[in-house]
């Protein structure tokens, strides 16, 4: 069930840049990206802006929100046109719910980023590209997932299940990664063989503390029963998502070797690539459920802040490529 005026995921995307050649070998680069959301979709759970209307609308003796499915798709800040049995005798009528009786906030994401660039095209036997980016991504959604709760169920988050989920709900995004190193190039040791490596440094991702809602927001009567920590209140107090820190930096080195022997004129290639040599083992995701349970809001969750996720370990593959 959706609004019958859903607008798609939509998005603007302004871009800016230019390119220099500093020397025959070496080109230096600017771009300026900028990405803002004009409309997003997901699915809301709530009953109390159908209850409201019919009130409001004089059909509040024959309207029954049992009629109503469990949830319907929207787009999170706009209002809402729907058809309901606003007289309770099957027959559905088409009414627009103002965004106001939802009570949540605009589906909105904004990404700023600067990257510098430095690259030398393949000459005298290597090559290398090297950038870094500087970078901002904030909004009260960061897409059809939730990384705070690794919640995988594309376009129907618990984001904008009810309106007071989307308190505090501005911030920045887990995607927010304001650093960026990158470094890869290649190097011919003869014409058949090949080395290559490639290296990444990117600062860490914002944390926050999610918890439940407490019986003071006004869809309590609904949003009390969820069972898993959904909002980005905890302890009872509101928080703002992103705002509790950082995971530490990442950084990981790979390295590749091919092996292209002239008697297969060029069509085949033996390859061994090491990924994450140094092994690194530096945490990128953490444990954000700051209470431990509904029923007991004061007590804190001891396993809030422990890593949940490591960077992939080292990894040796090889490989065997021939193109005809």
């Amino acid at each position: 069930i959706a609004d019958t005026r859903l607008k798609p995921m939509n998005q603007d995307e302004y871009m800016v840049g230019f390119q220099k050649a500093l020397t025959k070998s070496w080109n230096f680069g600017v771009k300026y990206t900028h990405r803002k959301i004009n409309d997003g979709m997901d699915d809301f759970c709530g009953h109390y802006p159908m209850e409201q209307y019919a009130a409001d609308n004089d059909y509040a003796d024959a309207f029954a929100t049992t009629s109503l499915a469990q949830c319907i798709i929207v787009n999170p800040g706009r209002d809402v046109s729907l058809k309901m049995d606003l007289n309770g005798d099957g027959n559905l009528v088409e009414a627009v719910i103002p965004a106001s009786y939802f009570r949540l906030a605009k589906y909105e994401r904004k990404y700023d980023a600067l990257e510098f660039t430095l690259e030398k095209p393949m000459s005298n036997g290597w090559s290398m590209n090297a950038s870094y980016t500087w970078s901002k991504s904030r909004g009260s959604a960061e897409g059809y997932v939730q990384s705070n709760l690794d919640q995988e169920d594309a376009g129907i988050t618990q984001d904008f299940d009810f309106g007071s989920f989307t308190d505090g709900a501005f911030g920045f995004l887990p995607n927010d990664r304001r650093h960026v190193i990158k470094v890869y190039g290649n190097y011919e040791l003869s014409s058949e063989l090949r080395l290559g490596f490639n290296a990444v440094a990117a600062s860490g991702r914002p944390k926050s503390c999610i918890g439940f809602v407490p019986d003071t927001v006004p869809d309590f009567d609904e949003s009390g029963g969820y069972t898993s920590a959904s909002s980005y209140y905890c302890a009872g107090v509101l928080g703002q998502r992103g705002s509790a820190g950082r995971t530490p930096w990442s950084m990981g080195l790979d390295l590749s070797v091919d092996y292209m022997p002239k008697l297969a004129m060029g069509k085949l290639i033996l390859s061994a690539a090491v990924t994450n040599v140094l092994n690194s083992q530096r945490a990128i995701e953490t444990n954000e459920v700051g209470d431990f349970s509904r029923n007991d809001g004061t007590r804190p969750n001891l396993n809030y802040g422990n890593p949940t996720a490591f960077q992939t370990p080292r990894t040796v593959r090889f490989s065997a490529r021939y193109e005809f």
